[in-house]
C-alpha cells in the first residue's frame, strides 16, 4: 500500500469516518510500519487543540482504532502534517538508498525495520531505522522528494562500562 492510498483506504470504514466528524481539526501526522512481516500500516492522526494522537492500524481488509495516546515529544516541539502529494520517492527506494548506504559504510545486519514517513524541522522524511543482530540502532533520514540522505546515525543500544 502507498502512503498517498493510506488516508483513502480508511475512509472506506465507517468507524474512521465516525471518529472524523468527530476530530475534523486533527491531520495526518505520520505513517509507521515495522518490516519484516507486518502487513499494516499505522496512520497517526494528532489533534493540537487536545495534544494527542489517535492512530488507526490499516490492513488490506481491516482497521483497528488505538486510542488517543499523549504525543511523545518535547513540550516546544511542533507537529507537522504530512504532506502526501510531495512524497516522490517510494518506500521502496528509501530502502534502497539505506540499504545501500548499511552496507557500505556501516557493515551491519538487521533483525527489524521501523519505517515512519514523518514531517520533522528539516523537512518530510523517511525515518529508517534498523535494529541490528550487534544491538545497535542505524537511523536514516531521507528526504521523501529527492530522496537525499539528511541524516545518518549508528547508536549501540547498550554502552558498557569499564569496571
Amino acid at each position: 500500500m502507498k502512503p498517498e492510498e493510506i488516508p483513502k483506504k480508511l475512509e472506506k470504514f465507517p468507524e474512521f469516518n465516525e471518529w472524523r466528524k468527530k476530530n475534523k481539526e486533527s491531520f495526518l501526522s505520520y505513517l509507521f510500519k515495522i518490516l519484516p512481516g507486518e502487513e499494516e500500516w499505522q496512520a497517526g492522526y494528532y489533534s493540537k487543540k487536545k495534544d494527542n494522537i489517535t492512530t488507526f492500524k490499516l490492513t488490506e481488509n481491516n482497521m483497528e482504532i488505538i486510542p488517543e495516546q499523549e504525543v511523545f515529544k518535547k513540550e516546544e516541539t511542533d507537529v507537522f502534517g504530512l504532506e502526501l502529494d510531495k512524497v516522490k520517492v517510494s518506500l521502496e527506494e528509501a530502502l534502497g538508498i539505506t540499504n545501500k548506504l548499511r552496507a557500505e559504510k556501516y557493515k551491519v545486519d538487521s533483525t527489524k525495520i521501523i519505517v515512519i514517513l514523518q514531517k520533522l524541522g528539516i523537512g518530510q522524511v523517511w525515518n529508517i531505522t534498523y535494529i541490528t543482530s550487534a544491538l545497535s540502532t542505524l537511523n536514516v533520514k531521507i528526504d521523501s522528494s529527492s530522496g537525499e540522505v539528511l541524516s545518518e546515525e549508528l547508536v549501540p543500544l547498550v554502552k558498557y562500562k569499564d569496571e
